[in-house]
């Protein structure tokens, strides 16, 4: 998640305010959520799992900052939650599964590396 302005600098969320280290809006950002549906492509439901935690947090540190009135919660869901696109996104990675079944990995050496066939003499 780095850019090229600020490299190195990824768009991860800024404690306690949850804002992006690197564009500094509400977190997560336009790249934060695009780099998340890329990495958890094949597991959404993880990737809902990782939200909700990231959800239940800011929750905590916004409230602890800003007591009266608190965050609201719709607002959070909103912002942590209703943006992914569940339906769309475990159609794919079900699909991505089933193409990795299709086609095993190739053989290794027993210790991590492929195995080459030596058929000279």
């Amino acid at each position: 998640m780095t850019t090229p302005e600020r490299p190195g600098v990824e768009h991860t969320p800024r404690r306690p305010t949850w804002t992006c280290r690197v564009c500094e809006t509400a977190w997560p950002c336009d790249t934060a959520k695009a780099t998340l549906r890329v990495e958890y492509r094949l597991d959404p439901l993880a990737l809902f799992v990782y939200l909700g935690l990231c959800l239940q947090e800011a929750a905590g540190d916004l409230h602890r900052l800003h007591p009266n009135p608190g965050p609201d919660p719709a607002e959070l869901h909103a912002r942590f939650i209703a943006w992914v696109p569940v339906a769309r996104m475990v159609r794919r990675a079900l699909l991505l599964r089933a193409y990795a079944d299709c086609f095993p990995p190739p053989p290794t050496d027993g210790y991590g590396g492929r195995r080459t066939t030596n058929s000279g003499g």
